[in-house]
């Protein structure tokens, strides 16, 4: 198991051999089961195995000369099926790498080495992010804001209008009652008009039928 396998190990229960995945399947989680306060992110098959080469990649150009802990651990790879008590296989291990000038010293000066190497490449890391962010992140947050504003705007437009909808349907129902009012007023007025005027109409020619009759034409 390599290096990094060894120390993700630590925080999640990685499969040792995981199996081949279908090109379409969904990535397989490893199980967490660290029992910290905050979760540990799941994390693919597809990232151990990107993480893991990227590590490699990074002590591989960061060697430094001579045996050092990168070797040593290589070593201690190498011995896993072989010898799988981790103590015997660590001395089997720099009993190796000892005829070659390590010492347990050394073992831990460039181990601590390597850490600043892991932490500069964390802080390159961050700084890409950062930059990522501010490039790409920040407008997309920025137009999420923007519309979440806008929805919020018109939600308080709406409550607005919904509370105003009582007082304008009385106002429609008090207009309408005048409309009637006044329709029916006119209406008797009009009818009452029509009526005296046909009675008028009909006294007059009812006058001059008599007065034909009696004075003649």
């Amino acid at each position: 198991m390599s290096l990094f396998r060894k120390a993700l190990g630590a925080f999640v229960e990685l499969d040792p051999k995981p199996a081949p995945q279908p090109l379409y399947a969904t990535p397989e989680r490893t199980r967490v089961h660290r029992t910290g306060a905050e979760p540990t992110p799941a994390l693919t098959t597809a990232d151990v195995a990107k993480f893991e080469q990227h590590f490699e990649q990074l002590f591989d150009a960061s060697n430094l000369p001579g045996p050092d802990y990168f070797e040593f651990q290589k070593a201690m790879d190498a011995l896993e099926d072989d010898v799988p008590a981790e103590d015997a296989r660590m001395r089997v291990a720099y009993t190796t790498l000892k005829v070659q000038g390590l010492t347990p010293a050394k073992l831990v000066e460039t181990a601590r080495q390597y850490i600043a190497i892991v932490e500069a490449d964390r802080k390159a890391l961050e700084a890409e992010v950062a930059a990522k962010t501010k490039a790409e992140i920040d407008p997309l947050q920025a137009e999420v804001d923007q519309q979440q504003m806008a929805l919020a705007d018109m939600e308080h437009t709406i409550r607005e209008l919904q509370a105003m909808i009582p007082e304008r349907r009385a106002a429609v129902d008090a207009a309408k009652a005048k409309l009637a009012q006044t329709k029916e007023r006119l209406g008797a007025n009009i009818t009452g008009y029509q009526l005296a005027c046909t009675a008028m109409v009909q006294r007059i020619e009812q006058d001059i039928t008599k007065i034909t009759n009696t004075l003649g034409q």
